[in-house]
């Protein structure tokens, strides 16, 4: 074999190693920041599934000082219990097995409701 055809070779070898490199350096950045948007939008949803329960503390505790009404205090919860998952099924959809069991769907919760008294409940209609 030719030195030059030796030398040809030597240099397309190393260019291509020099690429790969760059290729590798780059997708290692792509994924370091991939990684760390990942983890700032888990701490920022953290962060608001925390704000919302607190919410959630402070109507209930409203409530119980008679300075909200029940009828406001529940929608109000209703609409930030809508956001707010169970800590452990989380962005997973909805609850399945074991988790389905321990969180009913609305209409059997609404079900189980119908036939409780309230003290402020009317006469029958």
């Amino acid at each position: 074999m030719p030195p030059w055809l030796q030398w040809t070779l030597i240099i397309a070898g190393l260019l291509a190693i020099a690429l790969l490199v760059a290729f590798i350096g780059r997708q290692s950045r792509a994924l370091q920041d991939s990684r760390r948007r990942q983890e700032k939008a888990e701490s920022f949803q953290k962060e608001r599934r925390d704000s919302m329960i607190e919410s959630i503390r402070v109507l209930a505790m409203a409530v119980e000082e008679n300075q909200v009404e029940y009828s406001e205090a529940c929608l109000r919860i209703k609409g930030l219990l809508d956001h707010v998952a169970p800590a452990d099924t989380a962005g997973t959809g909805p609850p399945s097995g074991e988790e389905a069991k321990r969180w009913p769907p609305a209409p059997a919760f609404r079900d189980g409701l119908a036939c409780v008294q309230t003290d402020r409940a009317g006469p029958d209609p």
